[in-house]
This record gives C-alpha cells, sequence and structure tokens, in this order.
C-alpha cells in the first residue's frame, strides 16, 4: 500500500459562501485557505462518526432479528414436540 500524500483540492464557492468563509476565518484569526481546510475535515469526521453510529445500529439490529428469529424457532420446535 502507499504511504498517505498530501492531496490538493479545488472547492469552488458563491461570493456569498466565499464572504461568509472569510467573516468565519477572520473571526479565528485564520486564512480563508485554512478555515476551508479545517470545515472540510470537520465535515469528514462528522460523516465518518455517522458512518460509524450507522454501522453499530444496523449490527445491533441484526443481532435483535436474529434473536427473535432464535426465539421464533425455539417456540415452533417446542409447539412440533407437542403434538408428536
Amino acid at each position: 500500500m502507499a504511504a498517505p500524500r498530501d492531496v490538493e483540492l479545488t472547492i469552488r464557492l458563491t461570493p456569498e459562501q466565499f464572504r461568509l468563509l472569510r467573516e468565519m476565518a477572520k473571526q479565528r484569526e485564520l486564512s480563508p485557505e485554512v478555515m476551508a481546510q479545517l470545515l472540510l475535515a470537520t465535515e469528514l469526521n462528522r460523516e465518518f462518526l455517522r458512518d460509524a453510529r450507522l454501522h453499530s445500529l444496523k449490527s445491533e439490529v441484526l443481532e435483535e432479528q436474529q434473536e427473535l428469529l432464535r426465539e421464533k424457532r425455539i417456540e415452533a420446535v417446542k409447539s412440533l414436540s407437542k403434538t408428536i
């Protein structure tokens, strides 16, 4: 696997979006470029955490479904054994 490298992105903003980015950067005493990098990293982290939570919830749901299926099968076996 190749070593990680810096990635260069081009982000196109409307004049209004750039004005807001510049204002946010000025409040934090950062350049607009650094502010954009921070915002992008924050959004990527938020997406990663959301995906991790969704994966965890999906696993929980699958486990619950499997448990319900096991319980139904046990009940079916008990029902069949009573009729024999």
